[in-house]
Order: structure tokens, then C-alpha cells, then sequence
């Protein structure tokens, strides 16, 4: 019991603390595979040229396709993971969207992306991804968009830098931590799970100079840098992920794409 009430007056002194405290570092977060709301533009000349269903729409304005309840419980819709999964373009050989759909995470910069991909019951319980963190950042005085930024991404997608039809990530996060550095000093840098691999790669593409200078520290959450059982059995069994979706769905999409 007494050890108990010393761990509770520690805590409430170490909050009071941070709240106090004028100097925060800044943070940057990194979510993982999943785990950015994605939206997308639809715009499909001829749809008898894509792997769509006949019946899917062909204009969309941008709207969620990741991840929408009212799109995928009970879940009867093919069109929206048809909109999602990438085709193979043998040219340049390598993954692209389908001609006429635009898919994007929106509002880089911010957390939004990364903070519930859907806050609607009863997705809120599996889509929570940074908003615990980011609540808890924000009551210590953290800013979104500010001290406390997100670098979410298109996670169908990894080698960015190699694509053309894709902005450059690793670029848009370099500017983005620097832009930050220049207000508030070297950042503390948050993954989660593919986003500690994200940020692997992104310090292979700015190079230590640049780590040195800009990133204060890294922590890296469930990054899997052995590898993933999960990618294994949502290819091939067939894993829903924790969703409520059915896991036969989501295998064709996971076969189809890269990450």
C-alpha cells in the first residue's frame, strides 16, 4: 500500500513538473503500417480498364477511404479496398495506383492523420493509433501542427524517393523536421511499428550529418526490425488486422501491396 501511494505522489509531482517545465522538446511522430487516415479523389475515364467492379463509383470527391465505417461494416462494399490496392505497372516496373484515383494522407504537418483513423463507435476501439499520446502531449502544453507534429504517409507505399507518381516523403519530412528544429531545437522523434522502419530508411536518406544536427532522439515503439509474422499471415491465411472486417477481404489487398 505505501509503495503504491509513493508511485502516485511521484507521478503527480513528475505532471506537475512537466507542466511547469517552459522548455519542451519538440515531437514528431511517425505512425505505422495502417495506422494514417487516407483519402482519396476518384476520377476513372473507363472502368472496364481497371480490376474494379462494374458497379463502382467513377467520380468521388475527396473523401476517407481509410478507414470509414460506413464503408466497411458489414462490409458488402469490394469498391473502397478496390480503390486501395495497387496495380503493377510493367513499364516502370513497379506499384502504382489505379488511373484516376488519387489516394493521399491529408494534412501532413499536423496529427491529424495519425490520431484516430476513424473516431466513430465501434471502429474508435481498434483506430485509436497516437490519440492517447497525443491527448496526454497536448495537456503538458504540446501544440498540434507546432511543438508536436505528424509525418503520416501513403503505408501502401515505402520506397519513396523512387516513385513518380508519389510526393517525396523522405523529402517532405526533412523539411518538416527542419522547419521545426529552426523554432524550438532538435526533435524527439516518435514511431510506432513500420514507422520505426520509415525512419530506418529516412536517416539512410538525410544521412548522419543531418541526424546529428536536427534529431535529439528517437524512440522507437513495436518496431519490427527482424521482420513481421503478421505480413505473413495477412498474405496468405488471411488477417483482418484486429478490425471488424472480414479476413478474406483484406487478403487480396495485402497480397497487392508492397508494404
Amino acid at each position: 500500500m505505501a509503495v503504491s501511494l509513493i508511485i502516485i505522489v511521484l507521478c503527480l509531482i513528475s505532471n506537475s513538473y512537466a507542466e511547469e517545465c517552459p522548455a519542451k522538446k519538440p515531437i514528431v511522430f511517425i505512425p505505422g503500417i495502417l495506422a494514417s487516415i487516407l483519402e482519396a479523389e476518384v476520377d476513372i475515364a473507363d472502368i472496364s480498364q481497371t480490376p474494379l467492379p462494374s458497379d463502382c463509383d467513377t467520380h468521388l470527391d475527396y473523401q476517407r477511404l481509410w478507414i470509414a465505417l460506413k464503408d466497411l461494416n458489414p462490409f458488402n462494399n469490394d469498391c473502397i479496398l478496390g480503390y486501395l490496392t495497387p496495380t503493377w505497372n510493367s513499364e516502370t516496373k513497379e506499384q502504382i495506383d489505379i488511373e484516376g484515383v488519387n489516394i493521399l494522407s491529408p494534412k501532413f504537418g499536423s496529427t491529424y492523420a495519425c490520431d484516430e483513423i476513424d473516431p466513430n463507435f465501434p471502429l474508435s476501439i481498434f483506430a485509436k493509433c497516437f490519440h492517447d499520446l497525443i491527448k496526454k502531449f497536448k495537456k503538458l502544453g504540446y501544440v498540434d501542427g507546432d511543438n508536436m507534429v505528424g509525418a503520416s504517409y501513403d503505408w501502401r507505399y515505402y520506397r519513396y524517393g523512387e516513385y513518380k507518381h508519389k510526393r517525396n516523403w523522405f523529402e517532405d519530412t526533412k523539411e518538416l523536421i527542419i522547419n521545426t528544429y529552426n523554432k524550438y531545437g532538435k526533435v524527439v522523434v516518435i514511431s510506432h511499428s513500420m514507422g520505426g522502419l520509415m525512419f530506418y530508411k529516412f536517416l539512410d536518406y538525410v544521412g548522419k550529418e543531418f541526424a546529428d544536427k536536427y534529431i535529439d532522439n528517437w524512440v522507437a515503439m513495436s518496431t519490427p526490425f527482424l521482420g513481421s509474422v503478421k505480413s505473413i499471415a495477412a498474405a496468405f491465411p488471411g488477417n483482418n488486422l484486429g478490425l471488424p472486417v472480414r479476413a478474406s477481404k483484406i487478403r487480396p489487398f495485402a497480397r497487392r501491396t508492397e508494404t
